[in-house]
């Protein structure tokens, strides 16, 4: 969220340059939002899904685990 305070000033100028900057704020600010929604919402959501339940791991892995090696 504050790194869409930071464009508010560009948001708010006046003349020539703010309408030029006034769009640049707007996607920028409106980019920034969607990619917060997303980080917040659906990556721990596909995160949750990828680890749930016991995975199965190929003949590689279980030869080369430190846990299953004979003492």
């Amino acid at each position: 969220m504050s790194l869409v305070a930071v464009f508010i000033p560009l948001l708010l100028m006046q003349g020539l340059v703010g309408r030029l900057f006034r769009e640049f704020a707007v996607t920028l600010s409106v980019a920034i939002v969607v990619s917060m929604i997303v980080s917040l919402t659906a990556t721990p959501m596909m995160c949750a899904h990828l680890l749930k339940g016991e995975q199965k791991h190929g003949w590689m892995y279980r030869t080369t685990n430190a846990d299953s090696l004979p003492s």
